[in-house]
């Protein structure tokens, strides 16, 4: 059954715009999770000095500051932070040695 939007209070149109809001705003802030390196996750990942090699590849070079393997949609991939001279990078590295996605920052 429906309603004309004229019945709709305004209270409750404001209320919904509020939580709409809000879960939009918990969305876009979502982090990847970090995932302890266990003994079955080596199994089937690259080594961590592996996936910096292939970040550093990737970007042409730099300095990695970290390397953290993370859960993000329910993918495992490499996450690696390499700083360059003109540059900051965030390269993605599935656990398979593909790279997935590149986020570049100028300095």
């Amino acid at each position: 059954m429906s309603f004309p939007v004229k019945f709709i209070p305004k209270a409750a149109l404001l209320g919904a715009l509020v939580l709409t809001t809000a879960v939009i705003g918990q969305v876009a802030q979502a982090q990847p999770i970090p995932v302890e390196a266990t003994a079955a996750v080596q199994a089937v990942s690259i080594t961590k000095a592996r996936a910096e090699a292939i970040a550093l590849q990737a970007v042409g070079g730099g300095t990695v500051v970290l390397a953290l393997l993370e859960r993000d949609n329910g993918s495992v991939h490499w996450s690696i932070d390499i700083v360059g001279s003109t540059a900051e990078h965030e390269v993605w590295v599935s656990t398979t040695g593909r790279v997935i996605k590149i986020i570049t920052q100028p300095l």
